[in-house]
Order: C-alpha cells, then sequence, then structure tokens
C-alpha cells in the first residue's frame, strides 16, 4: 500500500495578509493585559522603595522624636532618646551626636542656656541633706556630672535613675510604672510605682495623640481548575525485500516521508482567588488644660481594656471653680468667725437687731475669693438632713439602731434640736426601736413625722434682712460680696479677715422671737454653678448660726369695761354710816394670754399725789391677772381693805388700771406698762 502524498500548498499571498491581521489583531487585544503587568510590576518597585524609605525614615527620626506616643509600650522603648541626649539637645554644638548638633527647629527638652540657668537657681543638696554649703552642692549636683556618662551617677533620692533611664517616659503615658527615685521607708532598693503627669492651669493646654491601624482578621481562598487533551495519529511504513530499500530510496527522493505523526493538543486552565482583611483603626487625641491660672493637677493615664482609649484618673492638685474630687479646693478654708453682736435679745418693737460678722480667709493659698451670702431656714434644713440620714442607712442595709444614732448624730449639731417637729422625729425613731421594726420601716416612719414641720421660711415672714445695705431675700437670691481680703500670693502666711453688717429689722406680722435661722457664705461661682442644677453637692463655703434674737412687745393694753363707765360716770361717794360694806366694783379688759404681761393692778391716789395699789388684807398687791379667769374680769374692793375708812384718808380719791410687763434696761414705756386712758373719781367721807 502507496498513500498518495499531500502535495505541498503553495503560499497564497491574501491569506498571509490575512494571518499578519489576525496577529495585529490579537496583539491589540494581548496589550491590555502585558500593560497590566507593567503596572503590577512598577506597583511592586513603587511599593518596595516605599517600605526602604519609611526604614530610612525611621531610621533618621528614632533618635529625635517619639514614631508611636502610647501603645504597647513595650515595643517602643528603643525609640525614645537617652535622658542626656534629650536633656540637651538643641543649641549646645559641644554635645550629643552630631544628628542633633544644631538642631534648633525641635528639642525634647530645654534649651542648653535654659539649662544652665536652671542649674544657677536650683540647688540640691547631696544624700538628701536638709541644708548643705554651695560647696557641697557644687561636688554632688552640677552640668558637669549630670551629663557625664559615669554609670555610678543616679538622680533621685535614692540615686537609681540613670540618665538613660527611659521608662519613666513611657510609664508616664501609659500608665506603667517605673522607678520613682523616692526613698520609702521599710523597703530597699530601688522603689517602683505608677508614673504620674502633671498640669497646670491658665489656659494652655498640653495635647496628646495616638493612633493605630491594625490588621485584626484575614482569609482567602484559591481555586485552580485545568483541563488537558490531546490527540495523535502516526503511521510507519517499512519495506522489506528486494524491492524495499529501492521503493524507499524512491519515496525519499519525491519527498514523501515512510513514517508521519499527528498530535493535537488542546490546554484550558481556570484560576479563582479570594481574598479579605478587616482592619481596626483607632485615633485618639486628648488634651490636659485648665482655664483657671493657679489650678494644677496629677493624674494617673491608664487604658480602657474595651477600647484603648486612655482614661485619666485624677490623684492630687488643686483646684479652683468647680473644686475638683481629689484635689485640695482652692475656695476652702474661708469661714466665719464667732459672731461679735450687741445684745439681740428684748430689742425694742423698732429697734433693728445688729450683727457684727468676720470671715477669716484660710484657705490653702491666702487668696482672696469672690463670695456670696444667703439665708438658711435651719428647722427645714435639719429636718431634710434628718430625712436623708435614714434613708441612707435604710439604703446600706443597716437596722433601725443605726438609723437612730444617724439621727441623733443630726440634731446633736443642729441649731433646731429642741424644735417641737424635730423631737418628734426622734421620739418615732426611737419607737421604731422599741417596736423591733425594720431600717425602711424606721425611716419611713420618720418621713411621716416630717410632716409637721411648719412651711419653709416660716419664722422669717415679715423681717428685713440688709447686708452692707443690701437687701437680703429670706428666700430669694444671694447677696455678692466679690471683695474678701486675702493675703499676697508672695507671702501666704497671714490669715485676713473682711468684717461687715448685718441688719434684721421687724415688721409689725413679724415673730417677736427667733432662733433658727442661719448665714450661709458660699462660693460665688460655685452657687452660679448650682443654679443650673448640674452640680452633685453643695457649693464650697460655711455656716453660722445668728442666734436668739428677740423683741419685745407692747405691753398688753388694759380699759375699763364698758357697765363700770356707765356706773362710775359720776362720782361715788362711799361713807361709813353705808349699810353695805364699803365695796368698789369694777370690771377690765385686757390680754391675760400675753407673755409678757406680769401683772394688773387697781390704783388709786389723792390728786398729785403717788399712786398706791389695791392690796388684799396681807398687805400682798392684787393682782388681777392672776384672778381675771376666776373672777370672770368683774372684782369687787373693800376699800377699808387699805385703810381708807380709818378716818385720816377722806377725800377724793383718783382711780385707774395699770398692766405691767417683762422688759430689759432700755426697753421704752409702752413695752413695760399700759393704764387705763379713763380715770375714774372716788369720794371717801367718814364723818358723822
Amino acid at each position: 500500500f502507496i498513500p498518495n502524498p499531500r502535495p505541498k500548498k503553495p503560499i497564497n499571498p491574501a491569506e498571509l495578509a490575512e494571518k499578519v491581521a489576525d496577529a495585529k489583531k490579537l496583539q491589540r487585544k494581548t496589550k491590555p493585559f502585558i500593560e497590566q503587568a507593567k503596572g503590577a510590576a512598577k506597583k511592586v518597585l513603587i511599593g518596595a522603595s516605599v517600605v526602604a524609605a519609611f526604614e530610612v525614615y525611621k531610621n533618621s527620626v528614632k533618635g529625635s522624636t517619639y514614631p508611636y506616643i502610647s501603645y504597647p509600650r513595650e515595643l517602643y522603648r528603643d525609640s525614645i532618646p537617652k535622658a542626656q541626649s534629650a536633656f540637651y539637645d538643641g543649641d549646645d554644638e559641644n554635645f550629643g551626636d552630631e544628628e542633633h548638633i544644631g538642631n534648633k527647629m525641635y528639642s525634647w527638652g530645654m534649651m542648653t542656656s535654659s539649662v544652665n540657668d536652671l542649674m544657677s537657681e536650683f540647688q540640691a543638696c547631696p544624700n538628701s541633706a536638709i541644708s548643705c554649703t554651695e560647696e557641697e552642692y557644687a561636688s554632688e549636683y552640677n552640668k558637669d556630672q549630670l551629663l557625664s556618662q559615669d554609670p555610678n551617677f543616679g538622680l533621685g533620692e535614692d540615686g537609681n535613675i540613670a540618665p538613660d533611664y527611659d521608662e519613666r517616659v513611657v510609664a508616664s503615658f501609659t500608665g506603667g510604672k517605673a522607678m520613682t527615685g523616692m526613698k520609702v521607708r521599710g523597703t530597699s532598693g530601688a522603689h517602683e510605682d505608677t508614673i504620674l503627669l502633671t498640669f497646670s492651669g491658665g489656659g494652655h493646654s498640653v495635647e496628646f495623640s495616638f493612633s493605630s491601624e491594625e490588621s485584626t482578621s484575614k482569609n482567602h481562598y484559591d481555586l485552580h481548575v485545568s483541563l488537558h487533551g490531546e490527540a495523535s495519529n502516526a503511521h510507519d511504513l517499512r519495506w522489506s525485500g528486494l524491492l524495499g530499500l529501492p521503493i524507499q530510496l524512491g519515496l525519499s527522493s519525491q519527498g514523501i516521508d515512510d513514517k508521519q505523526k499527528w498530535t493535537f493538543t488542546k490546554d484550558m486552565s481556570y484560576d479563582r482567588s479570594f481574598f479579605w482583611n478587616k482592619y481596626g483603626k483607632l485615633s485618639t487625641l486628648y488634651s490636659l488644660g485648665d482655664p483657671h491660672l493657679g489650678d494644677k493637677f496629677v493624674v494617673q493615664v491608664a487604658s480602657d481594656t474595651r477600647f484603648g482609649t486612655p482614661v485619666f484618673i485624677t490623684k492630687g492638685g488643686r483646684s479652683l471653680c468647680p473644686g475638683e474630687p481629689f484635689t485640695v479646693w482652692r475656695e476652702a478654708g474661708i469661714e466665719f468667725t464667732p459672731l461679735q453682736s450687741m445684745e439681740l435679745t428684748d430689742l425694742n418693737p423698732d429697734d433693728r437687731a445688729i450683727l457684727v460678722l468676720s470671715i477669716k480667709n484660710e484657705a490653702m493659698h491666702r487668696e482672696a475669693a469672690p463670695l456670696g451670702l444667703r439665708l438658711v431656714d435651719g428647722l427645714i434644713e435639719t429636718v431634710h438632713k434628718i430625712v436623708d440620714v435614714a434613708y441612707a442607712n435604710a439604703d446600706a442595709f443597716r437596722s433601725a439602731e443605726d438609723v437612730l444614732q444617724g439621727i441623733l448624730d443630726v440634731t446633736n449639731k443642729s441649731v433646731a434640736r429642741d424644735a417641737p417637729v424635730v423631737e418628734k422625729m426622734v421620739k418615732v425613731a426611737r419607737d421604731a426601736v422599741d417596736a423591733k421594726k425594720t431600717a425602711f420601716e424606721a425611716a419611713a416612719d420618720v418621713n411621716d413625722a416630717s410632716v409637721d414641720a411648719p412651711a419653709l421660711g416660716s419664722e422669717m415672714h415679715d423681717l428685713e434682712f440688709l447686708v452692707m445695705y443690701e437687701w437680703l431675700p429670706p428666700l430669694g437670691d444671694v447677696v455678692p460680696l466679690k471683695f474678701s481680703d486675702g493675703d499676697s500670693l508672695r507671702s501666704q502666711q497671714h490669715a485676713r479677715n473682711t468684717s461687715f453688717t448685718m441688719s434684721i429689722g421687724r415688721g409689725p406680722t413679724a415673730l417677736s422671737k427667733l432662733k433658727y435661722i442661719r448665714l450661709q457664705l458660699v462660693s460665688l461661682c460655685e452657687f452660679d454653678l448650682s443654679e443650673s442644677r448640674n452640680f452633685n453637692r453643695e457649693p464650697i463655703g460655711d455656716t453660722i448660726d445668728l442666734g436668739t434674737i428677740s423683741w419685745l412687745t407692747s405691753c398688753p393694753e388694759v380699759s375699763f369695761t364698758k357697765k363700770t363707765l356707765q356706773d362710775h360716770i359720776a362720782t361715788q361717794y362711799i361713807s361709813k354710816q353705808q349699810p353695805d360694806e364699803p365695796i368698789f366694783e369694777f370690771g377690765v379688759n385686757f390680754d391675760a394670754s400675753s407673755d409678757n404681761l406680769e401683772r394688773v393692778l387697781l390704783q388709786y391716789r389723792k390728786p398729785g399725789e403717788e399712786w398706791d395699789a389695791w392690796r388684799q388684807t396681807d398687805g400682798e398687791e392684787m393682782n388681777l391677772k392672776a384672778n381675771f379667769i376666776e373672777k370672770g374680769g368683774w372684782f369687787k374692793w373693800n376699800i377699808n381693805d387699805n385703810k381708807l375708812l380709818s378716818g385720816f384718808n377722806d377725800g377724793e380719791y383718783e382711780v385707774r388700771a395699770k398692766s405691767f410687763c417683762t422688759g430689759g434696761s432700755n426697753a421704752i414705756p409702752s413695752t413695760q406698762f399700759a393704764i387705763t386712758s379713763e380715770v375714774l373719781t372716788l369720794v371717801v367721807d367718814t364723818t358723822p
């Protein structure tokens, strides 16, 4: 079998041109993929250059600033400059690394000139001595030693802080612990504790920022599918015998292969990749500052375990307005001194009570502060405190005995301890203890008893309070006292006093006796804050009891009854020859329930002589007040009791009634006595 050889097809120019066009189309289609590959290669090169540039940048700034400000502190300690480099960085060409020389744009610490000034002013003695000579100081602490590389030289009381010790810086910003440099009793070796931050007020602030970005979760998967197909066809013609070799030579001369193989191969592949990554970004900026000049705060920086943000814990300091917790309140310590007042009891009805008040400035720095004055109802204040302390003990799951003890602690210090409602509340608490009641039941009973308290401000009705000629409303605003005295900030040694006067005037319907009124001194700034109801405590201040203030009242009027005036409209004659007893009947009117009324007397006299009183048989004056209710205001006077019928006392007499009241030595007559406006006439005749 001799197959027909496949003749070679001559090249057609048109077909060649068509294949060239197809090749160009393929080139155009593949060009974007080639460009993408080039772009990816460029990105790889750019990324590599960025990483390299960052490494160079990181190494270049490592000695001059923090690459990171906060977390995690263990990883960034190497980035903190050494203490001596940081302290003397900037303008000293004879000190520091070459990278720091002449760097006047940025400095970690003070300039050399500032440090030299500090060293010339600051004195420290060796070995924690209280005092030392200048030579001893110079030999122990000076700039040369501070900058020396002597490994035995250390800072702090214990001398354990080496100049290159950098953990204190990290700990102060992250809430960590480091050597304090302090000597602590009962311990040996270097003392480690939390390092605190401090900042001052005055309007400026110190800002710190922290940012982080990290991959919190990631995953990926790849899918690769490939197919490979191949088809082949081969033949091998072999000739043998005498004709084999000539035939093979003949086929070869004609270009016909006696061995052929056709192979068709097709490859197909499919790739799919999926990547995802979750990043967490955190950026924190906090500013430490306070607007008040002179304020100072010491804080500990900690971290929120959930969000990683800074948490600030106040550890100490001083604050102005408002007074911050865990700090010294600069306005605290301005207090009243004991009252220096005139006699405030038994004042005449139209007199004003004058109180001379004084404020002593014993604040921390003796600095003056604007203050305010307000009136306080001491009785109602005590009632509220009793209720509060009762429920406070109940809320703490204590016993009724604890409730009673808390109430007694309040009342013993209160100006209103003798008020009826306060005594009732104490009694109710005692009864609750005797009845074995719970703390909540005792507190509820005490609260129910408080409803008997008078209305707020009842004791201050119709009273006029003037402070420095300013009206102080009992239930109104405060009166400002803006210019209290204080010591110089250069001295801060003497407690200065500020004195002012307060006067109280009484209206016609006011009470005649005051016992529970108090005057409160408050920080004017904090009082303004408390008015917004966004204040969780009472304003800083002090309170003083005004004590007992009383006014005399006019002596009750006394008058003869209408019947008496009618019966004695004419002169009454009494003679010894009368068959009946010599009786002078009369009736009087007066307020027998008045507290200041002592006695009421019937008086008589001959015109122009001294008044004498109706006397009983024992010679004692007849007090009409004592027998007023029993007699119904009607009395019978046997004039012979006064021996008017002795034969030596004949004549005409004037008769009147007079009331006598309690009063001081300076009391005006209207508060001491009252006399009937009518005078009766009596004639005694004993002649036969």
